[in-house]
């Protein structure tokens, strides 16, 4: 039976078996879910129910097999009922939170699992059913925790450990993954799921070759299984071998003839090969077997791109935004790291057709030098690659030859603002607005370029014409939001930021960009649960990770604050505001070395940044390093920090300083506003720079430098908050599965 459920990419079959467990089953009769005949197993125990409509354990045996049949309004109905008839029975919680996962309701799914443990302490299937329901709401620690329970309780588990198998690559914990996956193998080696996993694991570091072996394995396990095809396809592809991966992908079409993901990475392999009229006819069958999926436009829209079909590209791009995914593509971590890397969006050999695709037009730019079409698709190319000044000698040519062609203008325009040429860029995407005045596309990037020289409010003027014309693209609301947010202005903000998720309820960026919206305006908890969702959706979002980081920190849970800082770290090791994030932490769980370390990791990475000075500073003095605290915090006020938002940020601090420099018999033990340590004369400088500081400095570097910070990827030179001329915003794509296509 192929379905989603039982049948995906990589396996990962929830642990309801054929035959349900507890004592209420001890005597279950008929065989036929062993034989997984689930059509039959209706029938039977609709005939049982018939016989004896108040038994509970029918309808919850008949829920198990409308669940596998994927006809899960039956199931959540025969669930239901065999709770209301027979409420403490753990078993029938588990099942419907089972159902509950699949369609999807994870809140709910994790309340079925909680009640079937309370039900049954050592209820270890539903410690793995909440375990499954945590990990895609993005809460991968207390997923974790569960099936640790879990196997402590049973530790030849094998689902158990299935599902830490599948947290731990999310996780990036793969050698810790591989040995889990290979228990479940000793425990089991029939069980394809676990071999799935293991090549998946295999396929994360990079060891393709372990990866096929693994995939043969599996297929030996389980022939009529067609993920493993899949798995190795991917693998054969990455070592270059297109003759192979295009026979396993044969071979999973064959096996589910109704899936368009067997088509799509085909024509993948297609467009490796340079086949593109096969591949364009493979991405329609994509089409036509699911229409309402947005990856297959895309990947339609790219091909035609790659051909120089703009406008084909354009219209495929414009209907594709307003579809969403139905391919849940973050819910499962191997699923994901499959399905991800074989997009034709992101191909690791793009290099190779871009070459393809430059060699055709070189020819034909030799044949006929006139052919502007041909420096365009060239220019375009070019500017795939990265290759600005090449970009810009084919695009120029190609506007000489064709100077009414707006899209010549929007791609030029992108080349200039890749260079940092605004002024260009602005005056490029001007003209292509003037030669097509609906061309939200250079409306957009032209309000980019405003919102990178500083000039937010034309920003904002340019995005909201974008949007009146083109209403559809949630990428423009979610920049309008950042805007809008820099400006201080979080109503408007955080109204953008729901307008991007309408659009696109799987856009991660605007969810966590919206969570630091309502953390600004205090709605902590509603921050925090934007900030999971963001990870659910994508777990490699370092600032969802500081989002959460600021949240742990104001409920005073420092532990769970630093472990949030640490993946934030962990993902993007290169940005000083994660180290000072996570100083701050540590300073107030006071540990201080460990305060002192990250705050000069943080400097390294930006020498201007004051607020690590100063935070170190005030390690150093709680830590009895006198000399070393007070040169910190000399400097910190010799670059413009005034004593008094030293003194706020560290009165018991101060305290400390004073009593060793013997003014303690002087001190007021309330007022502390008439002291200072002795200072230059470069310390009455007063403020940190535009912004008024209430006086706590980590809630006001927090809470004002989010926009520096944004979604982790973004970081400022200024020396603490950089004024509106210094404002950067890094080039986004949206939620685009192919970020290096110009939609127009």
């Amino acid at each position: 039976m192929a379905s989603f459920r039982s049948v995906c990419l990589v396996a990962a079959v929830l642990l309801i078996p054929p035959l349900a467990w507890g004592e209420d089953f001890a005597h279950r009769s008929p065989a036929t879910l062993e034989k997984e005949d689930y059509e039959e197993a209706v029938v039977a125990f609709s005939k049982a129910i018939e016989a004896n409509p108040s038994d509970a354990a029918n309808y919850a045996r008949r829920s198990t097999a409308y669940y596998w049949l994927e006809r899960d309004d039956l199931a959540l109905a025969d669930a239901n009922e065999a709770i209301r008839l027979e409420p403490k029975a753990p078993l029938s919680y588990c099942i419907r939170s089972a159902i509950y996962r699949e369609l999807p309701d994870y809140n709910r799914a994790v309340a079925d699992a909680t009640k079937a443990v309370e039900l049954d302490a050592k209820c270890v299937e539903a410690l793995v059913l909440r375990s499954h329901a945590y990990y895609r709401l993005g809460e991968h620690e207390k997923a974790l925790a569960d099936c640790d329970k879990a196997l402590r309780l049973d530790p030849q588990m094998v689902e158990g450990y299935e599902a830490r198998t599948r947290v731990k690559i999310y996780l990036n914990k793969i050698g810790e993954a591989i040995e889990d996956a290979k228990k479940a193998l000793q425990l089991d080696p029939k069980i394809g799921d676990a071999y799935n996993l293991l090549a998946s694991a295999y396929m994360v570091q990079e060891d393709y070759d372990r990866a096929i072996t693994t995939c043969n394995e599996s297929i030996a396990a389980a022939p009529k299984k067609n993920e493993p095809y899949i798995i190795r396809a991917v693998a054969y592809l990455m070592k270059g071998d297109l003759d192979r991966s295009l026979a396993d992908i044969e071979t999973y079409i064959r096996l589910d003839p109704t899936d368009p993901m067997g088509v799509t990475n085909r024509a993948t392999v297609r467009l490796q090969k340079g086949q593109w009229e096969q591949a364009v006819a493979d991405c329609n069958e994509a089409i036509r077997l699911d229409p309402q999926d947005r990856v297959f436009l895309s990947n339609r829209g790219l091909l035609y791109a790659l051909m120089g079909e703009y406008e084909k590209s354009d219209t495929d791009q414009a209907q594709a935004k307003r579809l969403k995914s139905s391919l849940q593509r973050s819910q499962r971590a191997t699923e994901q790291w499959v399905v991800s890397k074989n997009r034709i969006g992101r191909l690791f050999n793009m290099k190779e057709i871009y070459r393809k695709v430059r060699a055709e037009c070189t020819e034909a730019i030799r044949k006929n030098p006139r052919d502007g079409k041909a420096y365009t698709r060239r220019g375009w190319i070019y500017l795939q690659e990265r290759e600005y000044d090449n970009a810009i000698a084919d695009l120029t040519e190609a506007s000489r030859l064709d100077p009414k062609n707006f899209r010549i203008f929007n791609f030029r325009g992108r080349a200039y603002f890749k260079k940092g040429d605004l002024d260009r860029a602005k005056a490029d995407y001007s003209e292509a607005i003037r030669l097509h005045p609906d061309n939200s596309y250079a409306f957009y990037r032209r309000g980019e370029c405003y919102f990178d020289g500083g000039d937010l409010h034309r920003a904002i003027e340019d995005y909201t014409e974008a949007i009146r014309i083109d209403p559809s693209d949630d990428s423009v609301f979610l920049d309008r939001a950042i805007a809008h947010f820099r400006l201080e202005h979080n109503d408007r903000a955080e109204e953008d930021c729901d307008a991007a998720i309408r659009l696109n309820p799987e856009n991660s960026k605007a969810i966590c960009e919206r969570g630091f919206c309502r953390f600004n305006k205090g709605k902590e908890a509603g921050a925090a649960d934007d900030f999971r969702e963001a990870l659910r959706l994508d777990p490699t979002i370092a600032g969802a990770y500081l989002g959460l980081g600021f949240f742990y920190c104001a409920q005073n849970q420092w532990d769970l604050a630093v472990s949030n800082f640490n993946e934030a770290v962990r993902l993007q090791p290169d940005s000083y505001y994660h180290y000072f994030a996570r100083a701050q932490a540590y300073t107030m769980s006071e540990q201080f070395d460990r305060a002192c370390a990250d705050c000069t990791a943080a400097l390294e990475r930006n020498p201007k940044y004051l607020p690590a000075l100063v935070c170190r500073g005030n390690a150093y003095l709680r830590m009895d390093e006198i000399d070393k605290g007070i040169a910190d915090l000399r400097a910190a006020m010799d670059a413009g920090v005034s004593p008094e938002q030293i003194r706020e940020r560290m009165e018991s601090t101060l305290r400390l300083v004073r009593q060793r420099l013997g003014m303690c018999n002087r001190l007021p033990k309330r007022d502390l506003g008439e002291y200072h340590i002795p200072l230059p004369p470069s310390a009455t400088i007063a403020g940190y720079g535009r912004h008024e500081m209430s006086g706590n400095l980590f809630a006001d570097t927090v809470r004002q430098n989010l926009d520096s910070v944004r979604l982790g990827l973004r970081d400022t030179n200024s020396p603490l908050f950089p004024a509106k001329d210094e404002v950067k915003k890094e080039d986004r794509s949206g939620e685009s599965l192919f970020p290096s296509l110009e939609r127009k």
